[in-house]
């Protein structure tokens, strides 16, 4: 059984082109936590990125889940629109250009001032938020 199947599928979804994206996760030793990529360059909006990182889990890790197991993680308002479409959860990390209280008013499911508290964070990516 592939491990994917019913666990989490570590992706990375970015409005940036490949290029870029590419040298931002390498800058930051990341590329190598993740199996799946999504890029701007890849579709017009920003929730069709997330619609075709979800068709690439289920071709490439066979993921079963729906839009409703995927979470989405960004520090812009444009990351918490985009996960409204699928019923994703929104978890946001003001390190960005915006506010807390903007990524509140977008419509993020979670807010948090930085990636600090990594383990609540974990806990919300998880499941189990206290």
């Amino acid at each position: 059984v592939d491990p994917y199947t019913f666990g989490a599928v570590p992706a990375i979804l970015t409005g940036n082109p490949p290029e870029m994206g590419s040298r931002v996760l390498s800058a930051a030793c990341l590329r190598d936590y993740f199996r799946l990529f999504t890029f701007g360059t890849e579709a017009r909006e920003r929730a069709d990125l997330v619609r075709l990182s979800l068709l690439k889990a289920r071709r490439e890790v066979h993921f079963k889940g729906d839009g409703r197991a995927v979470a989405v993680v960004g520090d812009s308002i444009h990351d918490v629109t985009c996960a409204k479409p699928l019923g994703a959860l929104a978890v946001a990390v003001a390190t960005g250009v915006h506010s807390q209280e903007e990524l509140r008013a977008a419509g993020a499911d979670y807010v948090f001032q930085s990636c600090e508290p990594y383990q609540e964070i974990c806990d919300v990516l998880t499941g189990e938020p206290e």
